[in-house]
């Protein structure tokens, strides 16, 4: 099973190189403030570095408000948050939720 998630995560960055090197339009903080009705911050290097806290605070209502390469941009960080955090879905269950596809995979029994 560890190496079918490794091929997962490694596919996932594979598959959208350049939205991942490249600074998204809209990070997920941003999102955050549109979904607030606000105006959207500019990317910050400091303030967006995508790590499983950042994913749990913005992931779920800002997804959404993503543009495409935004989107691409996310998708490979919330596989490899959604694969090293499927059997423990109560630590960001709220991340598992915004991007469903592991989570419909674990639920199938494909990750068991």
């Amino acid at each position: 099973m560890a190496s079918a998630i490794k091929e997962i995560f490694q596919r996932a960055f594979e598959a959208f190189p350049l939205e991942v090197e490249a600074l998204p339009p809209m990070t997920l903080r941003s999102g955050a403030a549109v979904d607030g009705y606000d105006d959207p911050p500019l990317h910050d290097s400091a303030a967006d570095i995508p790590t499983d806290s950042y994913l749990e605070q913005y992931a779920y209502a800002e997804l959404p408000h993503l543009d495409a390469a935004s989107w691409r941009h996310s998708l490979t960080r919330l596989i490899d948050y959604a694969l090293r955090n499927i059997r423990n879905s109560t630590s960001g269950a709220m991340v598992l939720e915004a991007y469903w596809v592991p989570n419909a995979l674990y639920r199938s029994g494909s990750f068991k």
